[in-house]
């Protein structure tokens, strides 16, 4: 039923929600840099990384969906039904507006990880709203899942982001205008149009974050042509931000791409960079905790 449970014989339970908003994020270049670090150094800077998303989705009041370590998915607002009962998300502020602060601070984190020379790593986000379904499948190994066109939209606007960009719906927009405070006035400062294009088949209107590398991904979403790659195992030839596009050239003046060879000290400084960004991410958590109470 509506914004509550079915149950479904003695175990499963099934939600119907009328309004959620779903993220989508996928991180680029870990296959790259497994390749070029000891395995040790690269669980290390994986394990800080998504520690440190998992303490800003709690910061944010969202709840994680199960994902791989290329993926994270993220929900909200299906805890926020008015229905007596239901338990309200942590976080403060509509829906659309905290999974907005935490696809900005996820950027920011896997920034501070790519900047180590040669050992580049990006993140592109995409984030749709609207109905879904929600419930438990599976016995030995239950998850919580969602389905509908809402999350297959959300995952279809990821696969068309530029690196280091969060790309978003109208949807999104329009919800932001509806249930932010003042959201009318402050679109023009969040978002830039990018206007109608492919999303894996389907042609609608979807708008750029302005964080992150928004203007340069404004023109290569503006230029089929020059897209990132969609395949995240193969994506060897991102350069950090203030590089992009950057390649040494041989005494016959060919381009080479840019090198991706990782020097002992860099590797450490990567593990050094992660590491602090989990360690930030929990104080800001424990930060927000104390506030609350």
């Amino acid at each position: 039923r509506e914004g509550g449970g079915k149950a479904l014989g003695s175990d499963l339970m099934a939600d119907v929600h009328q309004h959620v908003v779903m993220l989508r994020a996928e991180v680029l270049g870990l296959d790259n840099l497994a390749s070029r670090l000891p395995a040790e150094d690269v669980f290390v800077s994986v394990g800080n990384m998504v520690a440190a998303f998992d303490k800003l989705a709690e910061r944010f009041g969202v709840y994680r969906l199960e994902g791989g370590v290329h993926t994270f998915c993220a929900v909200a607002g299906h805890d926020e039904d008015s229905e007596s009962g239901r338990k309200r998300a942590v976080g403060s502020g509509p829906p659309v507006e905290r999974m907005l602060q935490l696809a900005s601070s996820m950027l920011g984190i896997v920034r501070r990880m790519s900047s180590v020379p040669g050992a580049p790593v990006a993140l592109r986000v995409g984030i749709h709203c609207g109905p879904a379904y929600a419930g438990v499948v599976g016995f030995k190994c239950p998850r919580y899942v969602f389905l509908g066109d809402t999350p297959l939209l959300a995952e279809a606007i990821e696969a068309t982001t530029p690196p280091m960009t969060v790309q978003v719906s109208k949807a999104v927009v329009d919800s932001f205008i509806s249930r932010v405070m003042d959201g009318l006035g402050r679109v023009a400062e969040m978002f830039v149009p990018v206007g109608e294009h492919d999303v894996q088949g389907a042609t609608m209107p979807t708008f750029l974050l302005k964080d992150g590398d928004w203007s340069e991904g404004l023109v290569e979403l503006k230029q089929p042509a020059t897209r990132a790659p969609r395949n995240p195992a193969s994506f060897a030839g991102f350069a950090p931000p203030g590089r992009r596009g950057a390649a040494s050239a041989t005494e016959d003046g060919s381009a080479l791409t840019p090198s991706n060879e990782v020097a002992p000290a860099a590797v450490q400084e990567l593990v050094k960079a992660a590491t602090a960004a989990a360690e930030a991410a929990a104080a800001a958590s424990a930060a927000a905790t104390a506030a609350r109470d």
